[in-house]
């Protein structure tokens, strides 16, 4: 009744597939009739009777703003920072629903991406954590401004959890029940690095890296849903924690 634009979303936890579901705002527990039921209801895949296959994609978009400021009767060690990125999240999915026998039994299958993001800032300028030269904190002379104490600072991260996810389903009347396992693939990247004062190359032997191996899991869901009227359902799902064990390899400094 709003005589404005709402808009709602889920975060990270995206489940709005499809531009009908994202018209609810994620909120599609009860709703039905995407393939993407696989993975929000299972009870109503293939609720529709009939066979479906259906894909999409998702375009996430993040702004992100980073500001901080500096004062010192130094004013060489004076700084502020006024920084905004944009990250782009594309979301694809794919899948299929279709009745078994009668259509009282139904069964789907669905690959997508069911989260991921990060962000990255670069040439954020920093004093030297000592309070030393650039050339004393490089550990070699630097071509330009060795002599200062600014340097810049970087920051990377990203995240991508994929899911195959398969369900079956069955409807007695005005009931639904349904299950659903998913295969779940998860990956992390983080960089902090330091470059020199004008950000042209990066500083060796400083910062820390981390990149996982790529991690696998095993997770799905149960729901059930019931039609009180032509007009109103009722849905619900628990889902199963999805636990990644991210190994990898971290670098700090110089070292592993």
């Amino acid at each position: 009744l709003a005589p404005a634009v709402l808009a709602a979303g889920n975060g990270m936890y995206m489940v709005s597939y499809g531009a009908r579901y994202a018209g609810f705002a994620g909120a599609a527990t009860a709703l039905g009739g995407s393939v993407m039921d696989v993975h929000v209801n299972p009870s109503l895949v293939g609720s529709g009777g009939e066979m479906l296959l259906e894909g999409g994609l998702r375009a996430n978009q993040a702004r992100m703003e980073y500001q901080d400021r500096f004062l010192d009767s130094d004013p060489s060690l004076s700084y502020t920072n006024n920084k905004t990125e944009t990250t782009n999240a594309p979301l694809p999915y794919f899948g299929f629903v279709s009745p078994i026998g009668g259509g009282s039994l139904r069964a789907g299958g669905s690959v997508y991406l069911l989260g991921g993001g990060g962000g990255e800032f670069n040439d954020i300028v920093r004093n030297t954590p000592r309070g030393n030269s650039v050339d004393e904190f490089a550990g070699h002379p630097v071509l330009v401004g060795g002599s200062g104490k600014q340097i810049r600072e970087n920051v990377f991260a990203r995240m991508m959890h994929a899911r195959m996810s398969g369900a079956v389903a069955y409807q007695w009347k005005d009931w639904y029940v349904g299950v659903s396992l998913a295969g779940a693939f998860g990956r992390i990247e983080m960089r902090h690095t330091f470059s020199d004062p004008t950000g042209a190359y990066e500083l060796p032997g400083q910062g820390l890296r981390y990149k996982s191996d790529p991690a696998t899991a095993l997770s799905g869901s149960v729901g059930t849903a019931y039609n009180l009227s032509s007009l109103v359902r009722l849905g619900y799902t628990y889902s199963a924690p999805t636990v990644f064990h991210m190994d990898g390899s971290m670098s700090v400094n110089a070292g592993d």
